[in-house]
């Protein structure tokens, strides 16, 4: 019993190496003198009995909320069958965004199957250089979907405070290559790292990539909350600026209103929805990451509140539950923001609604069309008004 219940401990000494602490499991067990008496080993089989009744339950959870985010991003991403004009920057980064939504559910719904599920409450060993693999592509997908939203919000600026640098810095080949670079520098940065350091990760000594101390560590952890909160401040200062134009546009537009009200009423309708869908997106971006970030720097091994005692096991779980909860809420909001706020996408969605219900199919779409030449000029409309006196 002593002699299982070590591998078991040895096990589990690793299965906290997630970005918000959802836990993986599957070390290969390996031997290990140590003393314990009796006491400690009632207190680590009544671990690993919670542990296994916790995951046989939020483990499930978790990979239906995957399921359904990546069914709902899927939806979005269907409609681009049906769209009859051409694809904007805007409505590219919104692709790519709903597509790293599905790659990263699918990935997180995945290693929390293989590196939770199967060993803690299945008891089925799992190679632990498949789950640190797991582990870094989970990362680089999660801080994909946040520099896509950075770059959606550097669109936006672009869009509204520098109309004549828009057409010649976002163009759809610069797009394209923004869009690569951010599917393949975060996943490869994180892998990379792993590989790089002496006697850790891939390159543990006893080589089945045991040795994951830096994971645990507050350096590791503080460097990617830092990172967040760069990403945060640089989103919120891009909006603010965003505002501050939109208000002074209010202005210059409220002094000639009484020659062409129609014109300057649509322009700063057009804006204001822009600044709208713009800050829906910024606050899913805290809603998800602010509580994910917070957490994941202050628990682990050197951190304030580190989760070595026993003790403090359900605290560190029910706080990981709560990250993860955040990050998937946010990646399910996402499509219902596409839905509403993107016209290309609602037209669609509402041409599938009049279909199911017998409705005339053509009404939405000519709405939508007539809509599409509107946000085809909004461009001009935008260089028009900073040339409005």
């Amino acid at each position: 019993l002593k002699s299982s219940l070590i591998c078991l401990v040895r096990e589990s000494r690793l299965d906290r190496l997630s970005t918000v602490g959802i836990y993986l499991a599957g070390q290969k067990c390996f031997t290990v003198r140590i003393w314990m008496n009796q006491s400690n080993i009632t207190e680590e089989l009544e671990v690993l009995k919670w542990r296994q009744q916790a995951y046989s339950v939020a483990v499930p959870v978790f990979v239906a909320i995957c399921i359904l985010v990546m069914v709902a991003n899927l939806c979005v991403l269907v409609t681009l069958r049906w769209l009859h004009t051409k694809l904007t920057p805007t409505l590219r980064l919104t692709v790519s965004l709903a597509i790293s939504d599905v790659w990263t559910s699918t990935v997180v719904a995945v290693s929390m199957v293989f590196n939770s599920y199967l060993v803690v409450v299945m008891h089925v060993p799992v190679s632990t250089c498949v789950a640190l693999t797991f582990e870094g592509i989970r990362m680089g997908g999660l801080l994909t979907g946040c520099f896509h939203l950075l770059a959606l919000s550097v669109n936006h600026y672009m869009l509204i405070v520098k109309p004549f640098l828009y057409p010649k810095l976002l163009s759809s080949r610069r797009t394209i290559v923004v869009i690569v670079l951010l599917w393949l520098v975060p996943p490869t940065v994180m892998l990379t790292f792993f590989a790089s350091l002496e006697g850790q990760g891939y390159r543990s000594e006893e080589g089945y990539c045991l040795n994951v101390a830096f994971f645990h560590r507050l350096e590791f952890r503080l460097v990617i909350f830092l990172l967040i909160c760069l990403l945060l401040v640089i989103m919120s200062v891009l909006y603010l600026l965003i505002f501050c134009m939109l208000n002074r546009l209010e202005k210059r537009f409220s002094k000639t209103r009484r020659s062409d009200p129609c014109s300057q009423q649509q322009q700063l309708s057009k804006k204001r929805k822009v600044l709208t869908t713009s800050l829906i997106i910024w606050g899913t971006f805290l809603l998800g990451w602010v509580p994910s970030s917070v957490i994941f720097v202050l628990t682990c091994a050197t951190c304030p509140y580190p989760y070595s005692k026993s003790s403090a096991i359900s605290v560190v779980f029910a706080t990981s539950v709560l990250a993860n909860f955040c990050i998937l809420i946010k990646s399910l909001i996402n499509p219902v923001i596409y839905a509403v706020r993107i016209p290309e996408i609602r037209g669609v969605l509402l041409n599938w609604v009049h279909r199911g219900t017998g409705s005339d199919s053509k009404a939405p779409v000519v709405g939508e069309d007539a809509r599409r030449i509107t946000d085809r000029g909004d461009q001009r409309s935008l260089l028009e008004s900073r040339l409005a006196p």
